[in-house]
């Protein structure tokens, strides 16, 4: 079994298999089939303000790491590159079950539109 790389950030490891995606459409597409999550906190700021973080799930830290930062609390997702490939699928299928549910939402809101068209002009 050969050893894996080091992991590295979403943005170095999509630029380097030549993805056409950002890391925060990459992260939003892996949290709708929950390989990623978002944890949320209060500004340190002393805002009030909720911001979040993203962080690899439990059962996918074989795809990479939660890379302690320099914060208290918070974590950098770093990915082993040799899963990117697969995970960018996973990430593009879950985008493209979200806009085909969406078509098909917006397909039936047309429909009952047309419908309602073809019956007033009868």
């Amino acid at each position: 079994m050969s050893k894996l790389s080091k992991p590295i950030p979403a943005k170095t490891a999509l630029l380097a298999v030549g993805a056409r995606i950002d890391s925060s459409s990459f992260f939003n597409g892996l949290a709708m089939v929950g390989i990623m999550r978002r944890k949320t906190y209060l500004s340190t700021t002393g805002s009030g303000e909720e911001k979040y973080y993203w962080v690899i799930s439990d059962n996918w830290l074989h795809c990479g790491e939660n890379k302690r930062t320099m914060h208290e609390f918070k974590t950098d997702p770093v990915f082993v590159p040799e899963t990117i490939p697969q995970l960018l699928v996973q990430s593009c299928e879950a985008h493209l079950a979200h806009a085909r549910s969406l078509a098909v939402h917006q397909k039936d809101a047309t429909l009952t539109g047309s419908e309602r068209l073809s019956n007033e002009d009868a």
